[in-house]
């Protein structure tokens, strides 16, 4: 898998993947969970050519984490 990911990385980059190294899945949500941003910022990895400051990054994260708001209604449902 480290050769696929090293050869899809500019896809990776492209896409606005969020990869952290250091962190596993269960390390990354307790740290969300607990506000650890800067702990999050030290193990993100920067793909691509730009590196983005601690801010940018913060704020990425924070972006992708607003819930979504979904209507609790089934609308347009035929049954059969």
């Amino acid at each position: 898998m480290p050769a696929e990911f090293l050869k899809d990385l500019d896809k990776y980059a492209q896409n606005g993947a969020v990869v952290f190294d250091g962190l596993g899945f269960f390390d990354v949500g307790v740290n969300v969970m607990c506000g650890n941003w800067d702990t999050l910022y030290e193990h993100y990895v920067h793909l691509g050519k730009h590196k983005r400051t601690k801010e940018e990054v913060i704020k990425d994260l924070k972006y992708r984490l607003i819930p979504i708001k979904r209507d609790n209604k089934v609308t347009n449902v035929k049954s059969e």
